[in-house]
């Protein structure tokens, strides 16, 4: 029975000491455990490149959330900002007023 191209397959005789075949059951073994080693480090690299695209995604998000940020701070509106912080100084000064007032009354 032929390959594809008509070729026999040749039956391959090892003849040798038993140390040659003890050296070659040895690399067989080596080279086996580097091919398992390989998937086992496929598998790792896989797994890293999944946390780097992770870490990729939230660092996007943070330059948006930062560049809208700052976009926000470059933009205000200076009258307006001035206005609110004298209308939040009022209320806040309000609100200690009042506190002060409870803390002097009594129940008794």
């Amino acid at each position: 029975m032929g390959d594809q191209y008509g070729a026999q397959p040749q039956m391959l005789i090892v003849k040798g000491t038993p140390n040659d075949i003890t050296t070659l059951n040895h690399a067989l073994s080596v080279a086996s455990d580097a091919l398992n080693n390989i998937a086992n480090t496929r598998t790792q690299i896989g797994a890293v490149a999944s946390t780097l695209d992770d870490l990729n995604g939230k660092h996007d998000e943070f330059l948006l959330f930062t560049e809208q940020t700052i976009g926000q701070i470059e933009n205000v509106d200076i009258a307006e900002a001035v206005s609110k912080m004298n209308t939040a100084s009022i209320a806040l000064e309000a609100s200690f007023m009042t506190l002060a007032r409870l803390s002097r009354l009594s129940l008794l």
